[in-house]
């Protein structure tokens, strides 16, 4: 299907990133992405005190944000 046909079926969508055969829907926020950085992964390095110290603030965000859900689970809500 060509970009003015699918335009014309779906015309609430909109190439992503200039590929006209990858249409997203223009209130979608991948609209706004200019670039996505690609996920680097070490594997062979050992992990840093500085990574430490990043996964204990992920671990006490996370604790607040499904705090609330575990609560209501244990009180059988």
């Amino acid at each position: 299907m060509g970009f003015a046909r699918s335009s014309r079926v779906f015309p609430d969508r909109m190439p992503w990133q200039g590929q006209k055969d990858n249409l997203i829907d223009r209130f979608d926020v991948r609209a706004h992405l200019d670039y996505i950085a690609p996920v680097v992964s070490k594997p062979d390095q050992p992990a840093t005190a500085e990574d430490d110290v990043l996964d204990m603030e992920e671990r006490s965000m996370n604790y607040e944000r499904y705090r609330v859900l575990a609560q209501n689970e244990f009180l059988g809500g």
